[in-house]
């Protein structure tokens, strides 16, 4: 057996897996210029209304986002981390589609997930599923693209581990909210 061939093969396939895990991690950087993580989550809406009025009122104003984008959006996000096939991509972005009644949610919601998908597929070569996706089924009317679903399909494609996601979603909350409560101290 030729050991030069056999070191060679181990060596490429750490660097494909190394530069798959550089790519997960930025697929889940806030940065990324989809807007996916880079709303206030109605904090701003919230301040101006004076439903937060002083530090206190902004821990259960978090424990309620959290617990409604917990409940509603990260089941999408796992079911596809864990199945992310186009069957069930299609059914579940269109349960969301019928789910998200707000009209401005569900067209952000869509926004951000067809954004999220064009970056990818075209930063993101080595993950050559995210360009067919998008080739396939761009105008198709079959889905509406809603962000958890892309999101979690591409975990899935990526194999990211969902709780390296979940950590990065509630960690940009309390990025958020540790903003909102900055600002909110120089406002008092």
């Amino acid at each position: 057996m030729d050991h030069s061939t056999s070191k060679s093969c181990t060596h490429a396939n750490h660097d494909d897996k190394s530069l798959l895990h550089w790519t997960q991690w930025q697929l889940l950087d806030s940065v990324l210029p989809t807007g996916g993580f880079a709303h206030s989550f109605g904090l701003e809406s919230a301040l101006q209304s004076n439903l937060i009025k002083q530090p206190e009122d902004l821990k259960p104003f978090i424990i309620q986002v959290l617990d409604n984008t917990g409940s509603l959006l990260l089941p999408f996000v796992h079911t596809l981390n864990k199945s992310p096939d186009t069957e069930t991509w299609t059914r579940l972005d269109n349960l969301l589609e019928a789910t998200l009644t707000n009209e401005i949610a569900r067209k952000a919601s869509a926004t951000q997930g067809s954004a999220l998908l064009r970056v990818a597929a075209s930063v993101f070569r080595e993950i050559t599923e995210l360009k067919l996706i998008r080739e396939r089924f761009i105008g198709s009317g079959l889905v509406f693209f809603h962000h958890a679903c892309v999101f979690g399909r591409e975990d899935g494609s990526t194999r990211i581990y969902i709780y390296d996601h979940e950590r990065c979603s509630f960690g940009s909350y309390q990025t958020e909210c540790g903003r909102a409560n900055c600002s909110f101290s120089f406002a008092t």
